[in-house]
Formats: structure tokens, sequence, C-alpha cells
């Protein structure tokens, strides 16, 4: 399991090492979590740094139907002043999508 590995990684970088993990790192450890479905230890785990992070967290929100984290993280990029990129966006109407099928 690549998620697993991944969290391995991470904590070993910052228990052992010592060593804060940067936007690239955090970015590979919420891409491991989506692909696995484990949406909400990526949004626990990485906060949003950048454009890329956001746009994999939506993602996460995506795999995982989580229509109010993917609404909450596009909230929190405008608060934090960052674009948004079209692939957050597009994550965030599939979320959203789920949602209202559910409700028709």
């Amino acid at each position: 399991f690549q998620w697993t590995w991944a969290l391995h990684l991470l904590q070993r970088m910052l228990c052992r090492d010592r060593i804060a993990p940067d936007v690239i790192c955090c970015n590979s450890i919420v891409s491991a979590c989506a692909r696995a479905s484990k949406w909400r230890l990526a949004l626990a785990l990485v906060p949003v740094a950048d454009e890329v992070t956001l746009s994999a967290l939506c993602c996460a929100s995506e795999k995982g139907r989580a229509w109010r984290s993917a609404l909450q993280l596009l909230r929190q990029s405008l608060q934090r002043m960052l674009e948004p990129e079209i692939m957050s966006h597009n994550s965030c109407l599939i979320a959203l999508q789920s949602r209202w099928r559910h409700l028709l």
C-alpha cells in the first residue's frame, strides 16, 4: 500500500530525522491517500500550502464524495489568497454532484 508507505516516511521524517516535509512531499502523501480512498486522513494530515496541494486535497475529497470538505477547501483557498486551479473546481463539482444525485 502506497499510502501506508507514504505515512511511514512522513513519520520518519518528522520523528527520527526531524525534517519538515516540503510541499512536494505533502502533495505526494495526499495523492497516495486519495488513491486509497483515505481522504479524511489526507485532510487531517496536510495543510493547504499552495494551489497544487489544494488541487490534490480537492481530488481526495472528490474520491470520498466529501462535498462539504471540497467546498471548505475552496473557501479556505480564497481566504489565503490562493487561486484554485480548474482541477480543484472540477473536483468540487463532482463531489457536489454525488450529493445532488442523492437528493433527487
